[in-house]
């Protein structure tokens, strides 16, 4: 009868210590770990610039309803300082800033003119030296291209064809383009200080 007795009361113990353990009795139940703040993540690393960019095209370029602005310029023209004179392709390369020169001037009203010249002056001022030297390398083949195409050349078709240009110029103001080209090329054709 002993056995009997000890072995209830060793059960009842055994009972009261799982039911002291359920109800949250001291270290029955293990403690929550405490909540880590959110670990940083490393900054992604910034994007490389690719040396050859694409020139913009008239649709990426802001324009108002008399088509000018200095932003829409600034990155006309940064399209033509993408690439390196004597670089493989240069003529394909001048081909699309030309293209894109010839596409927004056509979209800007002539009474700009002076408006143009020295916007086009406050953009070449604020290049780099590499940016300068870019744009007086590339100049004459880009001018020398757009004026083929405000002109109607022939010639000039197969060139853009080459460098995947298929601008339809139909219905845009070669005259005007032609025109501000001047503005443009007073600007880079004489010496900046």
């Amino acid at each position: 009868m002993r056995n009997t007795i000890w072995n209830r009361a060793a059960g009842a113990a055994l009972c009261l210590a799982l039911l002291a353990g359920c109800a949250g009795g001291t270290g029955a139940v293990p403690a929550a770990a405490p909540e880590t703040a959110p670990q940083a993540t490393a900054a992604p690393a910034p994007e490389v610039t690719p040396e050859v960019t694409p020139a913009p095209t008239p649709a990426d370029t802001p324009q108002p309803a008399d088509g000018y602005t200095t932003a829409g310029l600034d990155q006309v023209l940064n399209g033509c300082i993408v690439y390196g004179a004597g670089s493989a392709g240069t003529s394909l390369k001048a081909g699309i800033a030309a293209n894109g020169l010839v596409r927004y001037l056509a979209g800007c009203s002539t009474a700009r003119a002076e408006e143009i010249r020295t916007d086009a002056a406050a953009w070449y001022k604020g290049l780099d030296a590499d940016g300068r030297e870019r744009i007086d390398a590339n100049w004459p083949g880009i001018l020398g291209t757009a004026r083929m195409i405000t002109g109607g050349s022939e010639e000039v078709a197969g060139l853009l064809e080459s460098a995947g240009v298929d601008t339809d110029f139909t219905g845009v103001d070669l005259a005007a383009a032609d025109s501000l080209l001047d503005e443009l090329d007073a600007v880079f054709s004489e010496p900046q200080g």
